[in-house]
């Protein structure tokens, strides 16, 4: 992981092999990423993703370009994020589709 990226306190590495975070992502804390995910740019220079605290990074996830994966979402195992994921979210396939969410005080 670059040293130039934002990392907030107790991030989980679970099994970090072939994890690759661009430099410029920024991670909550809380969070949990598991092998093969890719957090990155779609061009050199470009945005990376912004991850939200408690989020739950599965498997093979590909996160590209500038998205916000929000406080306590879940990104399944080999999905590919195409679009922001709201707090509370569940994002699973390729393209990435949202299955449900988690449910709120005020809901």
């Amino acid at each position: 992981m670059p040293i130039s990226t934002s990392v907030g306190p107790r991030l989980a590495i679970r099994h970090g092999i072939g994890l690759v975070v661009h430099a410029g992502t920024q991670i909550g804390s809380d969070v949990t990423l598991r092998q093969n995910v890719t957090l990155g740019s779609k061009e050199s220079g470009g945005k990376a993703p912004c991850i939200g605290n408690g989020a739950d990074i599965g498997a093979g996830a590909l996160i590209i370009g500038d998205r916000t994966v929000g406080d306590r979402a879940r990104i399944g195992a080999g999905t590919v994020v195409v679009a922001d994921v709201p707090a509370g979210g569940t994002v699973v396939g390729n393209p990435g589709r949202p299955i449900g969410r988690e449910r709120q005080e005020s809901d």
